[in-house]
C-alpha cells in the first residue's frame, strides 16, 4: 500500500488492519511505502507539518484547502502497533521522506 497508511486515524489503525488480515492470503504479506517526517518534504508554499498533530493543512492548486489525517509513522513504534495486533513487520527508513516494509500475518 503505497501512502496510504499515514492517512488511517489512530481510532481505526486496528480495524485496518484487521481489513487487511482478511484480505490477506495464507502467507501472504502487505507491503508499505509511505511519508516519513521531514521539514524538506512539504511544498514551497505549506507549512512544515507537526510530526505528531495527526491532521494536516492540504491547499490545492486552485486555493482550495482541506484538513486531512496524516500521520508520520517512524518504524520502531509502528513495528511495535503491528506486533500488538498479531503481526510481524520489518519496516525501515531512508535517509529522507520515506518508511517502507513488509508486514506479515502471524495468525495463520
Amino acid at each position: 500500500m503505497s501512502f496510504w497508511l499515514s492517512h488511517v486515524p489512530h481510532a481505526r489503525f486496528g480495524a485496518f488492519w484487521a481489513m487487511v488480515r482478511r484480505a490477506l492470503a495464507p502467507g501472504g504479506f502487505a507491503y508499505v511505502i509511505d511519508s516519513a517526517h521531514d521539514p524538506t518534504s512539504t511544498a514551497a508554499d505549506h507549512p512544515t507539518p507537526d510530526r505528531r498533530a495527526g491532521i494536516v493543512t492540504r491547499r490545492l492548486d486552485d486555493g482550495r484547502e482541506f484538513r486531512i489525517v496524516k500521520i508520520f509513522y517512524e518504524p520502531a513504534p509502528l513495528t511495535a502497533s503491528l506486533a500488538a495486533l498479531g503481526f510481524t513487520a520489518r519496516i525501515g527508513q531512508t535517509a529522507r521522506y520515506f518508511i517502507y516494509g513488509d508486514v506479515r500475518n502471524d495468525t495463520f
